[in-house]
This record gives C-alpha cells, structure tokens and sequence, in this order.
C-alpha cells in the first residue's frame, strides 16, 4: 500500500509538471514536489528505496520519467501522453505553420496549452471558451489562465441561435446567482 502511494505521488508530481508553464529546471525542483506528498512522507514506515528525507526524490523520480517520454531524445520514448507532448511542445516552443488559429473550448486548457498556443508567431490567435462551462479542472484547466492573458480584442456572446431569450433570460438569472456566489474566479456572462 505504501509503495502504490509513493508511485501515486510521482505520477501528480509528474502531471503537475507537464500541466504547467514551467520550465525543467523550475518546475522539477523539490519546490514542486506535490504537496500532499510531503505531508504523507513525514514520520512514515517508507518502502524501501525511498529515503526517509523526501527532499528531491519525488521530483528526481519524475525527472527520470519525463527524460523517458521526450521525443527526438538519443532513445525512443519508453511511452508517450498527451500531456507530455504538449509539454515539450511547450518547452521547445514549436510553432504551428498557419496565419489563423482557433481554439474553441479555450476554458478547459491547462497552463501550458494556453502559454503554447499565446506564444505562436505570424498567426493570429483565437481563444473562444466560457469560463462558467470549465468542466477539465482536474486535468490543470482554469479559465483565470485565459483571463491573465493580454489581448487584443475582447468579444462577448450576445445572442444566441440555439434558444430564444426567454431561455436567455432563464440562463441569465442562472449566471447572475453564480456571479454573486462565493465563488468569484470568474467573468460574467450575458447572453
């Protein structure tokens, strides 16, 4: 059981990581370590091989991994995710070779998707989304990181072809509630 836990602390060491804007060298630092890791590691049985001083092992170990799924590297990737390809693509700055960009669902992109996608050159980008409609937060994904960009132009919704506005009205009520809520990482909507 301890050994699985370990293993499950590399993995969101990891995938914090490769969800992020940092850097190697930043965002694998014992800094990163996944906090609830450093909770758990303190005052613990530990399997063997993991040193009763966590230090850097998380993030050493998740180093080691993300050198095994990098593309281009000496060797064949041992495996590859999604999300460690758009990190290097991140990391490495690739550009997409078009004069337009669209990416709809924008709210639902973690950190590095958004800094990748803000970073093409000699393309205009286009991020549509809805910040109320983030359903991938548990992949990294918040609307704020749209929010923090610095645009352009900013475009609201309002109308719609999909409903009248008496469901207009209906929705906007709806958001209205959530506007004033507690919960307030977030932009209003009119529709």
């Amino acid at each position: 059981r301890a050994r699985r836990q370990v293993v499950f602390f590399v993995r969101r060491t990891l995938e914090t990581f490769l969800m992020s804007a940092h850097s190697e060298e930043v965002g694998l630092s014992k800094w990163h370590t996944y906090y609830p890791a450093k909770k758990w590691h303190e005052g613990r049985d530990l399997p063997q091989g993991v040193p009763k001083d966590y230090g850097d092992f998380y993030v050493d170990v998740a180093r080691q991994l993300w050198d095994k799924m990098k593309l281009g590297a000496a060797c064949k990737p041992v495996f590859i995710t999604y999300d460690s390809v758009m990190k290097q693509a991140q990391l490495e700055m690739k550009q997409i070779h078009c004069t337009a960009l669209l990416v709809d669902e924008a709210q639902d992109l973690n950190m590095c998707q958004v800094q990748w996608l803000a970073s093409q050159k000699n393309c205009q980008t286009f991020f549509v989304g809805d910040a109320v409609q983030t359903i991938y937060s548990f992949r990294g994904a918040k609307s704020k990181f749209l929010m923090e960009l610095r645009v352009d132009v900013d475009r609201k919704l309002t109308g719609s072809f999909r409903f009248g506005p008496r469901i207009g009205a209906v929705a906007n009520t709806l958001l209205f509630a959530k506007e004033h809520s507690r919960q307030s990482d977030w932009l209003p909507y009119r529709i």
